[in-house]
């Protein structure tokens, strides 16, 4: 598959279609890797099912084949460990390019029919205390004079991240009133792995989910008089 360049055409703004594509490369490449383990580790059982096979005097005999056998097998783990580091590597680069292109197209829009209208927005926004210490970090951040929505994109979403989302906008809210602003916070995650469950949950939470539809995505829950939680 082609790797995609996360700002093609001298840096014009990507599409959300651009952005999908992104998401469905990265996930190719964790099952990749995901492969690449469930494979060594099938190496290293084979070899120790058929040592246990062996009669003490197989062993003797093979001894050498089977430390040679250890040996190479080792070599082709590190080798295994060494593909894993570049595409890891690989990987973490493109989620950053899947944030910037969210950010550097219209997910602010998305969120009008809601009633609220976004005009600043920035990534891979941290937060640290007054000692310099990290505290919290949002992928995509919306804001205004009213209300700051957080954006947490994930390539593949588990249910704690849904909570760590939760906790994530708690922590805010108290640096937040520590500094005196008084604007509302509204949490959303986006991922193009989503299943019922989970959109059940982000609802039930008060949660807004960004997720694919057709070649473009969608919010979730789509009634433009759902109410979600305010932090």
């Amino acid at each position: 598959m082609q790797e995609l360049n996360p700002m093609q055409n001298n840096r014009q703004p990507l599409n959300f279609e651009t952005v999908w594509r992104m998401f469905q490369e990265t996930d190719r490449k964790f099952q990749e890797t995901d492969r690449k383990f469930q494979e060594t580790d099938r190496k290293f059982q084979e070899t120790r099912e058929q040592m246990m096979k062996d009669t003490d005097y197989e062993i003797k005999e093979s001894g050498r084949q089977i430390k040679e056998n250890l040996d190479r097998i080792i070599r082709e783990n590190a080798k295994g460990m060494e593909e894993l580091r570049k595409t890891v590597g690989r990987v973490t680069n493109t989620l950053g390019d899947v944030v910037e292109g969210f950010m550097s197209s219209d997910i602010h829009l998305l969120f009008k029919k809601y009633g609220y209208s976004f005009n600043i927005t920035s990534q891979n926004k941290v937060f640290r205390d007054k000692d310099n210490r990290f505290l919290a970090e949002v992928d995509a951040f919306l804001e205004n004079g009213d209300y700051v929505m957080l954006v947490e994109i994930k390539s593949r979403l588990r249910s704690e991240d849904i909570t760590e989302q939760i906790e994530r906008l708690q922590t805010i809210r108290e640096i937040f009133d520590k500094r005196g602003d008084k604007r509302k916070l509204l949490g959303s995650i986006a991922s193009p792995k989503i299943n019922e469950s989970q959109l059940a949950t982000i609802r039930k939470r008060g949660l807004y989910a960004i997720i694919p539809y057709e070649n473009d995505v969608k919010v979730y829950p789509e009634e433009a008089d759902f109410k979600a939680k305010e932090w």
